[in-house]
């Protein structure tokens, strides 16, 4: 048997076998012996394009979590840091203000020790130095508690306080009292030639009380010229320690200024005679 195959025929085939031809139901696909099968539907690549696409997501999603989280440790970092340092500064502050009001470490109980040190025999003088019976005490019988000092036989306690502040003189009591701490602190030796000269420069009663500035000139003159002890004069950096040891003084019964004890038994001579006896006596009951 001759077979007639025209190109027609061979095409026409070709066509209709042809899993996408018109005519065919979609979704079937020729194989052989005429049997269809299902086309597996082309949705491979866009199943992993966007699987790529949501990995990228996440991993976008996690770096932007990590970095949001990298800081917040930061601040939190950099505020415990801040509140760290500002507790210090502040324990700091409060330290400095502790000490300031227990004073120098030269006094003791608020006095300033000159003699001997461990002497059983202790003259206390109170002053102020607006006082002027004490700048006329300090002049009249100053040189001869200076030469029991030099001598070395007994224990001189000067207490300088601000008793006779008054609107007036604009606090310079306890301003005087303060430098007087800041000159004891920088330089002990040189505190009663600067005592001496606040007092030959002590303004009325009445008067305004000398400024800072010309405290600090004075505490030129007697030779404390370090910054720090002007800055102290300035700030008042002892004004506290001053008015504890006034307010103590007070309350301890504290008449007038002068205030002149031996033993801690005021003086009613306060004479060189009477200082004399006084220590004499002292001497007697301590045997």
């Amino acid at each position: 048997m001759i077979l007639s195959v025209t190109p027609t025929t061979v095409l026409t085939g070709l066509w209709t076998t042809h899993p996408y031809a018109p005519g065919r139901p979609p979704g079937r696909a020729h194989t052989k012996g005429g049997v269809t099968a299902p086309v597996a539907k082309n949705n491979s690549s866009a199943k992993l394009i966007s699987s790529a696409g949501g990995k990228r997501d996440r991993n976008r999603m996690i770096a932007i979590q990590a970095g949001v989280a990298v800081v917040l440790v930061g601040l939190i970092a950099v505020i415990g840091v801040s509140i760290a340092n500002k507790k210090s500064e502040k324990d700091a502050a409060a330290d400095r203000k502790a000490a300031a009001a227990a004073g120098p470490a030269v006094y003791k109980d608020g006095d300033l020790r000159f003699g001997n040190q461990d002497a059983k025999i202790v003259l206390q003088v109170t002053e102020d130095l607006q006082c002027p019976a004490c700048a006329m005490y300090q002049a009249q019988v100053g040189p001869y508690i200076e030469g029991l000092i030099k001598e070395n036989k007994v224990a001189v306690d000067y207490r300088t306080i601000g008793w006779l502040n008054s609107p007036n003189n604009e606090q310079y009591s306890s301003r005087a009292a303060n430098a007087s701490a800041c000159v004891a602190e920088a330089d002990k030796a040189k505190w009663l030639p600067w005592t001496n000269l606040m007092f030959s420069k002590q303004p009325p009663e009445s008067a305004s009380g000398l400024p800072d500035s010309t405290i600090v000139d004075i505490t030129k003159q007697a030779g404390v010229t370090s910054p720090q002890v002007a800055e102290c004069i300035t700030s008042g950096k002892y004004s506290d320690f001053i008015t504890g040891v006034t307010n103590t003084t007070m309350k301890g019964g504290l008449q007038h200024t002068p205030t002149v004890k031996v033993n801690g038994t005021e003086l009613k001579d306060t004479s060189p005679a009477g200082i004399k006896a006084a220590i004499e006596q002292a001497e007697r009951v301590a045997k």
